[in-house]
């Protein structure tokens, strides 16, 4: 800046160091953000995220949630997304969403008295038909759209709740309703279900749900519903984590949308309202949260493992959401006795792993019991009977065992690396239990109460005993004998057949037979990292490419040559980050190489990275999975050391235009030539303090490390147009 004497002698300039506040989540957990500066914006968000066009859309007024309680159903049903508009004129943000979706026709939920008719004009004035879906009051719209989605697909469930005191209800259940093709019918305090009853009958509804307590919905109008269920909680809270068990079975989900719960205000619920069909259309539940989860939404996280979860909204379900995110991530813990491995199991959260390592034989009966969604990995030898009832759990046998009764376990978690003696299997919700290649197992038994139960053998039986309905065996290994009061469904290799995969591939010349054998019994890959840690890059986004990879010596086994990334895993990177792994049979090594943006700046250390070598990354038979409980760490970007910042003012003057009030535009810049330090380049004002500076005077300061202002690593300060 160029200023007369006068003026430039009361002007200082001062430097700021600044710092960022920003974070990432942790390395095991991928969080997402939905949310907008309000609520329109963040609606807007929501439809970006899953829509990449859309023929039709659905408007709701983000001030009455009420009249758009039922629209979740009938907007999934048309693969609309929700947006949000007032009364009397059309969102500026919402109108941008439209036009990019490329939408055809536009559904207005409510009558004039909640979207007014210039809505209706702004619409035409986009060249997009409306139709407008209301009723007399909430009661009838919720009848109206009933109708509409009956008409699109037959409806044979309904969902009920009080269409006064059951507005979380309604949104806890919008979600699973839609994937359902449920409508939501409000119910009155005083009437019931009255103004539905000549539907619920035409239609031929078969099941009904009740969300809510009885103080919202009597036991009265519950009786009167078809083959009615209630799912009712203490609060809001606990009914949403009734209605989440009841419509999401799976322990894995795709997603979690986290939103507010409307305590506070009731339009809140908003944000809950406009996710819903993504939810629906993801298969993914929507939590309705306060300031923290309450004591049953953490059982119910904590018996779920989601790939993805995802913050709707703001100002308020931070605090929830941040203890989500701790509930899901992967910790290993290693447990030596029955009591440790109880404790381990009481203190862990979902995606634990533990490893079961006693230090001695265990010559005691004992049960695994959780609802968690954790993991359980045995080892070592046990003379008495394992007992496992973990619904949502994993368990890997790499043990000598001589009984195992598994009563209920995960679909498609129970793996045997190891040996058992007797394997009884009571599960009644469909086992899944898979006898790996190296596994062996005595006497499997499947008792009659069991059900749906689906073995797959890549290793040894000697008997199969089914008393059940309903069993398959996929045979790629050895069965010696099947019998019992139910023959199962074999495929693949017969029983007493011993054409395995193994016996198969070990003909040839005979000269090969010897190292054949050798690498034929690689058993479990094992390997150590010869450089476990990767750097961040300056701006804490990209790795930085000098140092970049990971790279694994493997112990047994011989790796594979070029691209083994199908058999790698890599868990733990934060979302935006990818990797490649490619196998050195020469030097046995696989380098994981990271690359890619993450979301969102990394400000920490992170060290919970895991890696799990499978056993297709290996040649030979016989190997199998590593055991993903080495860490590999993510270094945080560190800034070389500058201490004070110096700089050289190459022009230390501006000049003022006649009027003596604006600043001569041809002269109105001030340049630092940083001497110690890089600028950052674009707007840095943040961090550059300018004072002294007239009463009506403003300036911009924008950085520039290269030589766009003829001064490399320098700071161009202006002044925006103004008066004094």
């Amino acid at each position: 800046m160029k200023i007369p004497k006068k003026i430039a002698a009361m002007l200082t300039v001062t430097m700021i160091a600044g710092s960022s506040t920003a974070g990432i989540a942790s390395a095991q957990t991928v969080a997402t953000n939905l949310t907008g500066q309000e609520r329109y914006e963040t609606a807007v968000k929501i439809s970006q995220d899953g829509w990449k066009n859309a023929d039709e859309v659905v408007i709701v007024n983000d001030s009455s949630i009420a009249d758009a309680l039922s629209a979740t159903p009938f907007a999934k049903a048309k693969n609309a997304p929700i947006l949000l508009t007032s009364k009397d004129k059309l969102n500026d943000k919402t109108k941008a969403e439209i036009q990019r979706l490329k939408a055809k026709k536009v559904y207005l939920i409510g009558g004039t008295s909640v979207l007014s008719t210039n809505i209706e004009k702004e619409i035409k004035d986009l060249k997009i038909s409306f139709e407008r879906i209301s009723g007399a009051e909430r009661y009838q719209t919720s009848l109206e759209l009933a109708k509409k989605l009956d008409a699109i697909s037959d409806v044979k469930k309904i969902a009920v709740v009080n269409g006064e005191k059951g507005l979380a209800d309604a949104v806890s259940v919008g979600a699973p309703a839609a994937q359902n093709n449920m409508p939501v019918i409000l119910a009155d305090s005083k009437n019931g279900t009255a103004v539905a009853d000549k539907f619920i009958k035409d239609a031929g509804i078969t099941q009904s749900y009740v969300v809510g307590g009885e103080s919202s919905i009597s036991e009265a109008v519950k009786n009167k519903l078809p083959n009615s269920t209630r799912l009712g909680g203490t609060d809001r809270n606990d009914t949403n984590a009734k209605v989440i068990k009841e419509f999401y079975k799976k322990t894995d989900l795709k997603n979690a949308y986290v939103t507010k719960d409307g305590m506070n205000k009731q339009d809140q619920l908003i944000d809950a309202l406009a996710v819903g069909v993504l939810g629906a259309k993801n298969q993914s539940p929507v939590v309705l949260v306060g300031k923290n989860l309450s004591a049953s939404q953490k059982s119910l996280v904590n018996s779920k493992s989601f790939d993805k979860i995802t913050k709707v909204g703001g100002n308020g379900n931070e605090t929830a959401f941040n203890e989500m995110k701790s509930l899901q991530e992967v910790k290993t813990v290693e447990a030596k006795t029955i009591s440790e491995l109880k404790s381990a199991i009481d203190k862990a959260t979902a995606n634990d792993v533990i490893n079961f390592k006693p230090t001695s034989e265990v010559k005691e009966a004992f049960t695994i019991q959780t609802d968690k969604a954790v993991t359980v990995n045995l080892n070592g030898t046990y003379t008495k009977t394992v007992t496992i009832n973990m619904p949502n759990g994993d368990v890997n046998n790499y043990a000598k065992v001589d009984d195992v009764v598994i009563d209920d376990v995960k679909d498609g978690t129970f793996v045997n690396y190891g040996k058992i003696t007797n394997l009884k299997v009571n599960d009644k919700n469909g086992a899944k239990i898979e006898n790996n290649s190296k596994g062996e197992i005595g006497s499997l038994t499947v008792a009659s109460g069991a059900s749906q139960v689906k073995v797959t053998n890549g290793g040894k039986i000697t008997t199969v005993t089914n008393n059940s309905k309903g069993t398959t065996i996929d045979n790629k290994g050895t069965i010696s004998s099947v019998k019992g009061d139910n023959s199962p469904t074999i495929s693949g290799n017969s029983p007493s057949s011993n054409s395995s995969g193994g016996s198969s591939s070990s003909g040839g010349s005979s000269g090969g037979s010897s190292g054949g054998s050798s690498s034929s019994k690689v058993g479990q890959i094992k390997f150590s990292a010869t450089d476990k840690q990767i750097k961040m890059a300056s701006g804490d986004k990209t790795v930085d490419p000098s140092d970049n990879t990971y790279i694994l010596k493997l112990t047994n086994g011989t790796v594979k040559d070029g691209d083994v990334k199908a058999n790698v895993k890599v868990a733990g990177l934060p979302s935006g980050l990818d990797y490649t792994a490619v196998g050195n049979r020469s030097a046995n090594t696989i380098t994981i190489t990271v690359s890619g943006t993450a979301s969102q700046s990394i400000q920490n250390d992170l060290n919970n990275v895991s890696v799990l070598v499978k056993a297709g990354a290996v040649s030979g038979t016989g190997a199998t999975d590593s055991i993903a409980n080495t860490t590999f760490e993510i270094k945080k970007y560190v800034a070389p050391a500058i201490g004070q910042l110096t700089f050289d003012a190459t022009d230390k003057q501006i000049k003022m235009a006649s009027g003596d009030k604006t600043v001569d535009p041809s002269d109105d810049t001030y340049v630092l030539t940083l001497t110690k330090g890089t600028a950052k380049d674009g707007d840095v004002k943040a961090n550059v303090e300018v004072t002294g500076l007239p009463s009506g005077l403003d300036y911009t300061a924008e950085g520039d490390s290269s030589n766009k202002y003829n001064n490399n690593n320098s700071i161009k300060n202006s002044k925006p147009s103004s008066t004094n």
